[in-house]
């Protein structure tokens, strides 16, 4: 799992902005005002009306479209035999709640947190449920991409420890939540 002082290596634009801005953090509020910062890591979160560039959003909508006679049967992914501790949207929301309680170090590294999931589940047994749900036979296609990381899975005992936060649903109950949303919404 991912600790907070794990190097951070950016793989695409999306994660080498997050790195940038928690470097502004650092060194602009931090170290030039002395302003107390904190820093959260977030790891993959899911919810009910994420937008569909989010995997979990974009297979429960395919389905739920597969389920309701909108469109052929053909299940369009990339790799899903990558594993992630994901989180749901109202966990998460739980969690920034806790973030006022915080003891604020002097000492930046003190200051960063994961935020994750402590249940690690591939993409595949999403799908597999998610088709499971929605009572369907679908017909995977699926294409890969040039750069993938096949599991990324966060350490969020840190966070735990200062605030004794802990995700409540499961990831299969959060894909539940994404599927009702679609059922309802399609």
């Amino acid at each position: 799992p991912i600790k907070e002082d794990f190097p951070l290596l950016g793989y695409n634009p999306y994660s080498i902005s997050k790195i940038a801005m928690e470097k502004i953090g650092q060194l602009t509020w931090h170290e030039i005002t002395d302003m107390s910062i904190i820093v959260t890591r977030l790891f993959t979160t899911m919810g009910p009306g994420q937008y569909l560039d989010s995997a979990i959003s974009y297979f429960a909508w395919q389905i739920v479209k597969i389920k309701k006679g909108l469109e052929d049967p053909t299940f369009r992914c990339g790799n899903i035999d990558n594993y992630r501790s994901f989180l749901d949207i109202d966990d998460v929301i739980g969690a920034f709640l806790k973030l006022p309680g915080i003891w604020r170090g002097k000492n930046f590294s003190d200051t960063v947190f994961n935020i994750t999931g402590t249940e690690v589940i591939s993409m595949r047994t999403i799908v597999e449920y998610l088709i499971h749900l929605a009572d369907v036979e679908v017909i995977m296609s699926q294409e890969g991409r040039s750069i993938d990381i096949t599991r990324q899975v966060g350490d969020g005992s840190k966070f735990h420890e200062k605030t004794g936060w802990e995700p409540s649903l499961n990831p299969l109950e959060a894909t539940k939540k994404v599927f009702d949303y679609w059922m309802e919404k399609l």
